[in-house]
């Protein structure tokens, strides 16, 4: 005991020849001891910062890449991310109250970011099922087709119309119009500019995709004596069952010409001016007699 006591006080003699004094040691113990913390928290505030950073960048990569990311998921990383950055921040803060103000702000960030992102996949969301439904309804009216039928030796105005949904999405049928642009019954004027309905008030049909349709027909229960020539546009009004507030329509024009094998109906142009049924070039050599 006795000779370390020597040594401590040959120490202590030394150290303090050197200006070391026993306050300057303690003051050099607290410093080296501070100054181990502050590698501590620097190291701890790196491996944060790393951990925001690869969540970061996973969150950012996840909605790049995915077609249909996960609300959910996404936010998850985002929170961590922001997380991460939080606390590799908060290591070198001191005040209690910076602190505050620094969660907060972190807090409010993060709820922004969410809610920008939410409102961008609700953006395209909708966008998505409005290119859906435009294409939907483009390939019903494309493959929304009709024709009129007349079986030779029957009355003309016995003539059937029918429709046919070759498209991919149901229909509901409103609706089936004839404009009369010419019908001329017999040697008389007939009817011009007039309008002809199939359906009663209210009545509807369902018409499945694929080639289902109907037949029907109408003129003859609409207007009596003996059609020598029609010229009509034909309206079809219907929605996809899918789309039910989006009312649709599409239109045909059917002209009846004679020929030495009876009546014939040929399509023509919608938009056309002509007056086929007073057109003799089109209604030669028969005209429009029966």
């Amino acid at each position: 005991m006795a000779k370390e006591h020597q040594i401590d006080n040959r120490v202590h003699t030394i150290l303090k020849q050197m200006g070391l004094t026993r306050a300057l040691m303690d003051s050099m113990k607290d410093q080296s001891a501070e100054f181990l913390k502050r590698s501590s928290d620097e190291r701890d505030a790196s491996a944060f910062g790393w951990i925001g950073f690869a969540f970061a960048v996973s969150e950012w990569w996840y909605q790049l890449v995915t077609p249909e990311p996960n609300f959910w998921f996404g936010s998850f990383l985002l929170l961590t991310a922001i997380l991460g950055f939080t606390v590799a921040t908060l290591k070198y803060v001191g005040p209690r109250k910076k602190k505050i103000i620094i969660l907060i702000s972190a807090i409010a960030l993060f709820c922004a970011c969410d809610y920008w992102w939410h409102i961008q996949r609700k953006t395209k969301e909708a966008e998505l099922k409005a290119q859906t439904e435009a294409s939907q309804r483009k390939d019903t009216y494309q493959f929304l087709t009709s024709f009129m039928s007349y079986e030779q030796g029957d009355d003309p105005l016995r003539s059937t119309f029918s429709y046919i949904n070759g498209g991919n999405t149901d229909i509901i049928v409103t609706n089936v119009c004839a404009h009369t642009t010419d019908l001329i019954l017999g040697q008389a004027a007939g009817l011009q500019n007039g309008h002809i309905c199939m359906f009663s008030e209210g009545e509807t049909h369902l018409i499945h995709a694929g080639g289902d349709g109907q037949s029907r027909p109408f003129l003859s229960g609409a207007i009596g004596g003996r059609m020598s020539c029609a010229d009509l546009t034909m309206f079809i009004d219907y929605n996809l069952v899918n789309q039910p507030g989006v009312q649709q329509e599409k239109q045909f024009r059917f002209v009846s010409r004679w020929s030495a094998n009876g009546l014939r109906w040929l399509r023509e142009e919608v938009n056309s001016p002509k007056r086929y049924c007073y057109d003799k070039l089109f209604q030669s050599p028969y005209g429009n007699s029966f």
